[in-house]
């Protein structure tokens, strides 16, 4: 799932990714399909950000998300990933800066 989402980008070539992790915020029908299920794990909603997991997700552990997460951000702000999306859309310096930008966040954010 995950690598199928940073081969789009590529072949895409999106020029600024932001990627989240879906979040049930109270008040949606997913939140209260999860609530139902008992698969809400988080009510600190400081944390219903995009970037934790709040619920117990189906088919994979409660890491796996967040680690696709991290991995997918990781992966799609390599150097050489970066130039082949930003070369097919013609360059650009303030494109350039916030992917570096998207980039440093990607090597250093950890929201464990």
């Amino acid at each position: 799932m995950f690598e199928r989402t940073v081969e789009l980008v590529q072949r895409a070539r999106v020029d600024l990714v932001r990627y989240a992790i879906a979040t049930p915020f109270p008040g949606t029908r997913l939140h209260e399909a999860l609530r139902a299920e008992g698969r809400i794990v988080e009510t600190d909603w400081d944390l219903y950000d995009g970037e934790h997991v709040v619920f117990r997700p189906r088919g994979m552990t409660p890491e796996r998300p967040y680690d696709g997460h991290r991995w997918a951000y990781r992966e799609t702000y390599r150097l050489g990933k970066i130039f082949g999306r930003l070369l097919g859309a013609g360059p650009s310096p303030l494109m350039l800066a916030a992917n570096l930008g998207f980039r440093h966040l990607a090597y250093t954010f950890d929201a464990r």
